[in-house]
C-alpha cells in the first residue's frame, strides 16, 4: 500500500517538470528576445564576456541562475544583487524566489537554514518588481502575507523556520487582499483563483459568492487562454475539471437575482481582468522555473529513493 502511495506522489511531480521542460521551448518564452537565453549553461555564461559588455545586468543574472549548483547561496546571491544593482528587475525577482525558498526550505534545497531575515528580503525584492507592473510578484506578495491563514481543511504550509519566528506578523489579511486583488485585476489566473476562494470563505472580504464565482470565471478563462504551465501541463484536464466543478457548485447557491448579477460581473471582469502576461512576468515566470527546477528533481529523487525495494 505504501509503494502505492509513493508512486500516486512522483507521478504528478515528473509530469510537473516534464511540464516545466515543455513551456521552456514554448512560443511565450521566445517573445523576451532582447533577454539571455534560458539553453545557457554556467561555463557558456561565464565565457560570454560580450554579455558582459552588452548588458552586465543580464550576465550576472545568468551567472547566478546557471552556476548556482557550483555556488554556496551567499555566492548566487551577491551575483544576483549585482545583476539588480543595474536596476534590472528580472534580478530582483530572482532574488524574490531565492530568499522565500531559503526561508521556507533552505535547508533541503540549499544546505543553508532559512532565517526570519530571508523572508523580509524576499518581500522587499517581489515589492520592487511589484509596483513596476508585475502581476507575477504582485501574486507572490498576495501568497506570502496569506500563507500562515489557513483555509479551513487545508494545513499551514511548512517551514524551514519556526512560524513563531516569522519576521513579520502573519497572517496580514488586508496586505494579502491588495496585493491578490492587484494581481488579479492585471491577469494573474492564480491570483483570480485565490481571490474567488477568499470571496467564498469570506476570508479578509465580506463573504460574496456572486464575486466569488466571478472571480472563478475569470481565472478559468485566464488560465486556459495565458498560463502555459496549464496549457501544456498533462493533467490540464483534471484541474480544468476541478475548477470548472467548484465555478458550478457556486453557481447553484446563488439566487435566481444573483444568477443574473453573477453573469453581468462575469462580462464586465472578462473585458477588464483577461490580460495576455507582459514581456518582464514572462520572463519572470521563466526565471522562476530555472530556478525550481534543480529543487523539484531533488524531491522527487528523495521520493524515488523512499520506495521499498521490491520483493518480487
Amino acid at each position: 500500500m505504501s509503494h502505492e502511495l509513493n508512486m500516486k506522489r512522483i507521478i504528478p511531480t515528473f509530469l510537473l517538470c516534464m511540464s516545466l521542460f515543455i513551456t521552456f521551448n514554448s512560443e511565450a518564452t521566445t517573445t523576451a528576445t532582447d533577454l539571455p537565453s534560458f539553453k545557457q549553461d554556467c561555463q557558456e555564461t561565464i565565457q560570454n564576456q560580450s554579455l558582459l559588455k552588452k548588458s552586465p545586468a543580464q550576465y550576472y543574472l545568468s551567472e547566478g541562475i546557471f552556476c548556482n549548483e557550483s555556488n554556496s547561496f551567499q555566492k548566487t546571491a551577491e551575483l544576483l544583487n549585482k545583476s539588480a544593482a543595474y536596476n534590472y528587475l528580472p534580478a530582483n525577482y530572482a532574488l524574490g524566489v531565492y530568499y522565500e525558498n531559503k526561508y521556507e526550505n533552505g535547508s533541503s534545497l540549499y544546505d543553508s537554514k532559512g532565517q526570519p531575515s530571508d523572508l523580509i528580503l524576499a518581500i522587499d525584492n517581489y515589492r520592487k518588481v511589484a509596483t513596476a507592473g508585475s502581476a507575477l510578484a504582485e501574486n507572490r506578495l498576495g501568497e506570502i502575507y496569506l500563507a500562515e491563514a489557513t483555509l479551513p481543511g487545508t494545513d499551514k504550509a511548512p517551514r524551514d523556520i519556526p512560524n513563531n519566528e516569522a519576521p513579520i506578523m502573519l497572517p496580514d489579511i488586508s496586505e494579502a487582499v491588495y496585493w491578490l486583488t492587484k494581481a488579479a485585476q492585471d491577469g494573474n489566473p492564480a491570483a483570480q483563483g485565490s481571490l474567488a476562494e477568499l470571496y467564498k470563505q469570506g476570508i479578509g472580504v465580506p463573504q460574496d459568492f456572486v464575486k466569488a464565482y466571478a472571480w472563478q470565471n475569470i481565472n478559468i478563462a485566464s488560465q486556459t487562454r495565458f498560463n502555459p504551465d496549464f496549457i501544456d501541463n498533462p493533467l490540464k484536464g483534471d484541474f480544468l475539471k476541478i475548477a470548472q466543478d467548484e465555478r458550478d457548485k457556486l453557481y447553484v447557491m446563488l439566487t435566481a437575482e444573483q444568477k443574473n448579477m453573477a453573469q453581468k460581473l462575469v462580462e464586465q471582469y472578462s473585458a477588464q481582468y483577461i490580460k495576455a502576461p507582459n514581456k518582464l512576468d514572462i520572463f519572470c515566470r521563466n526565471t522562476e522555473k530555472v530556478i525550481l527546477l534543480p529543487g523539484i528533481l531533488k524531491n522527487l529523487k528523495v521520493i524515488a529513493d523512499s520506495i521499498p525495494a521490491s520483493n518480487q
